[in-house]
């Protein structure tokens, strides 16, 4: 139609228009990452048949947050959060151990052997995870769509680290305390040492504040696009003049298109490396790795992922705070007994609990 209404020189360009359209203009870059987060003693409950609901209410794009994940709400259209999955990985040892080793490998918990006989809960033995967890396959991975378009095996890797394991509180390695594997019988021991992941993993990474070099050749694409889409805003206007009214909502459609494009356009440039907006943050403090250090510790440890993140140390992560048990006492919480009893009782106390364990990963998005 725009063809025979004498679209011009504008003309050559429709077979691009639709491309055209779907173009974001020079939108920053940033690569897929991936960070698992454990904490621990699941769900709280009066007992084990009298749960509490902490599922949203609502539809799929219109509902409301428990109050256990309102510390989430500003990133509400953001969230999914699925339930009713089952683990069917099982194995030796009572539910925390095999949960652990099953959480991100999906595989089932080894008895014990020569080399590896833990107490897997209640007097259980066990041995070591039998298979490697998803982040450690996705990071092995390569490719378009991937968080590294690189082998693991190619002499420049995109960032210094491919994985990084952190922990906080996480104690001696076992069946119980253990969840990121590289393979069967081969458990990832996290950094739970703040200073020393700040220390290892920003050595010899700055801030930047400067300003982006420009791209030659990416802002010479972009003055161009400007330009076609400056001829057909004029080509469009002309020819609304020789349409009937009937036709008025498709060269509208097409303007709006135009004009989208052109507000991305003279937008700023933004940085092709997601690199560029790197912030190391201040060295943590050291800190006992007790007990009452705990929420010092998971705030540094939070805060170092973002910056591993931002600065391109790495793309995939994982990030376990204490174990499978939990006996941790929040005593700054006022409470007099630990995390996973806590877990078990009162329901105020619980819901409580879980919504300042989910008040930090805001802190995360």
């Amino acid at each position: 139609m725009l063809q025979a209404l004498g679209l011009g020189a504008g003309a050559a360009a429709v077979g691009s228009l639709l491309p055209l359209m779907n173009a974001s203009g020079q939108e920053k870059v940033r690569p897929r990452r991936l960070l698992l987060i454990f904490q621990p003693d699941g769900a709280p409950a009066r007992d084990w048949n009298n749960v509490i609901d902490w599922r949203p209410q609502g539809s799929e794009s219109s509902f409301s947050l428990h109050a256990i994940h309102a510390p989430l709400e500003p990133w509400k259209s953001k969230l999914v959060i699925p339930w009713g999955l089952t683990m069917t990985a099982g194995g030796a040892g009572e539910a925390h151990a095999y949960g652990m080793a099953g959480l991100w490998t999906a595989s089932t918990l080894n008895g014990p052997s020569s080399g590896a006989n833990f107490d897997g809960g209640n007097g259980s033995r066990t041995g070591w995870g039998s298979g490697a967890s998803i982040e450690q396959i996705i990071a092995g991975a390569h490719g378009s769509g991937m968080p590294y378009e690189r082998a693991p095996d190619d002499p420049m890797q995109e960032t210094p680290y491919r994985t990084v394991a952190l922990g906080v509180q996480c104690l001696n390695p076992n069946s119980l305390n253990r969840m990121i594997y590289a393979g069967e019988n081969s458990p990832i021991h996290p950094e739970t040492n703040p200073r020393a992941a700040f220390n290892r993993l920003f050595a010899g990474v700055t801030s930047t504040g400067e300003a982006p070099a420009i791209d030659q050749g990416a802002e010479q694409g972009r003055t161009e696009r400007k330009a076609i889409v400056d001829l057909l805003k004029s080509d469009l206007t002309r020819i609304r003049r020789r349409v009937g009214k009937e036709d008025y909502h498709k060269l509208d459609a097409h303007l709006e298109g135009l004009l989208a494009m052109e507000r991305r356009l003279n937008q700023p440039a933004g940085p092709a490396d997601p690199a560029l907006s790197c912030t190391v943050p201040e060295a943590p403090a050291e800190t006992s790795g007790r007990g009452s250090d705990y929420p010092a510790e998971i705030r540094s440890m939070m805060d170092i992922a973002v910056a591993a993140f931002s600065c391109d140390v790495t793309r995939v992560m994982s990030l376990q705070l204490s174990y499978a048990f939990s006996h941790i006492l929040h005593s700054w919480l006022g409470h007099t007994s630990d995390h996973h009893t806590q877990l078990m009782g009162l329901e105020t106390s619980s819901i409580g609990n879980r919504k300042r364990d989910s008040g930090p990963l805001s802190g995360l998005v």
